[in-house]
């Protein structure tokens, strides 16, 4: 992995903050605790049913809706793919105050993809999915609104 993409992920927001939220669903949050930085999510497979919902850094995995996990990086990062194999997240804790997030967060039909360098929304069911660069969007959040509106 190049130094390049995980510049252009750097993030610096009050917290609490949300980053990743579909027609109204909040899909990622990142908080301050006092050890650190604490992340929330909630992942999707494509039938809606979740996969992982992670709570102030705590992963609770649905038995019946995922494929594999990894867990690499001396036990920092933490990958979850899908009943067909689609990498899902990608964590990686870099410290007690960064951390590197990539996957598909996604709600309905609706998505955000979030990988080293760019950002695909699929923001309507009947559009093709736009990409963008990560360094124009990840300092406001990601926002998809009802209608089909990506805000930045």
């Amino acid at each position: 992995m190049s130094n390049a993409g995980t510049r252009r992920f750097k993030r610096a927001a009050p917290f609490p903050s949300v980053v990743i939220k579909i027609d109204g669903q909040e899909l990622l949050s990142i908080s301050k605790k006092e050890r650190g930085i604490a992340m929330s999510a909630r992942i999707s497979s494509r039938d809606e049913r979740i996969v992982t919902k992670i709570i102030d850094n705590k992963f609770h995995i649905n038995p019946n809706n995922y494929f594999r996990i990894e867990n690499e990086r001396n036990g920092h990062s933490l990958v979850v793919f899908d009943q067909y194999d689609n990498k899902l997240i990608d964590i990686y804790y870099m410290n007690p105050n960064a951390i590197k997030i990539m996957g598909k967060f996604q709600f309905r039909e609706l998505y955000f993809l979030v990988e080293e360098d760019e950002v695909t929304a699929k923001s309507r069911p009947d559009r093709e999915p736009s990409m963008y660069r990560a360094s124009c969007l990840l300092d406001a959040g990601l926002v998809i609104e009802s209608g089909g509106s990506v805000i930045r």
